[in-house]
């Protein structure tokens, strides 16, 4: 899933807002292909013009500034759209390890009161009935399939992706600064219980920037989308 302007190069300045590097490629490069995986891309306009989409049924769902949104999806080109899609809301993201069992999922979905889940509809009952257990219900559920399935409970509304997609939609323009909150990365810790490392858009563009401008990484450059949400290392593969 190669990126191929991200940061703007290795002396170029980055936008203080993560979510600003993909508004800027695309009013830049709108044509210009941005992610590609398994034979499907988007380019900087098709995954900016996504990433609003998302946003907006964000906000519609009631997502507010600083909330927390999880998301338990595999790497695949609509996982990039809704991980902008949530900054642009003004939330910060918290990946969930697509290949763990359910309940430590909901362990950290309630340790940070997710107030939204972005996931597949294949996930989704049991995520959500494990959420219940831990005493958290998110108010909303973005599901990324064609079809929304069985899975909307009473406090819970299930959304198709392709439904907001196709909906479309301008940037909200949610009111961010880069102090405000941008994701939460959890580790199993010395205990085996999950702690949550909250990391700024300052944070991350810091690393961003020097690891651009360490690498030499230019317009024309392919970098492998390997690292899972959860890793650290996948700020670099998206930014």
């Amino acid at each position: 899933m190669p990126a191929g302007w991200g940061c703007r190069g290795a002396g170029g300045p980055v936008g203080f807002l993560l979510h600003q590097l993909l508004a800027d490629a695309a009013a830049v490069s709108p044509d210009r292909e941005a992610v590609r995986c398994l034979g499907r891309s988007l380019t900087y306009g098709e995954l900016d013009a996504a990433a609003n989409a998302v946003a907006r049924a964000l906000i519609a769902g009631g997502v507010q500034p600083a909330d927390r949104v999880a998301i338990l999806l595999p790497k695949r080109v609509e996982t990039i759209a809704c991980v902008y899609g949530i900054l642009k809301a003004g939330a910060a993201y918290v990946p969930l390890d697509p290949k763990g069992p359910a309940r430590r999922a909901a362990l950290v979905g309630a340790d940070c009161t997710v107030k939204a889940v972005v996931t597949t509809p294949a996930r989704a009952p049991d995520l959500l009935a494990a959420l219940a257990e831990q005493g958290h219900q998110p108010g909303m559920v973005l599901l990324v399939d064609d079809a929304t399935g069985d899975v909307a409970t009473p406090s819970s509304e299930a959304i198709a992706y392709a439904d907001v997609v196709r909906s479309g939609g301008t940037d909200p323009g949610v009111a961010v600064i880069e102090a405000d909150l941008a994701y939460i990365l959890y580790t199993s810790g010395s205990t085996g219980t999950p702690k949550g490392v909250m990391l700024s858009h300052r944070n991350a563009l810091t690393f961003v920037e020097w690891s651009a401008r360490r690498i030499g990484i230019g317009p024309d450059d392919r970098v492998s989308n390997h690292a899972p949400l959860h890793f650290d290392l996948s700020v670099f593969d998206l930014y």
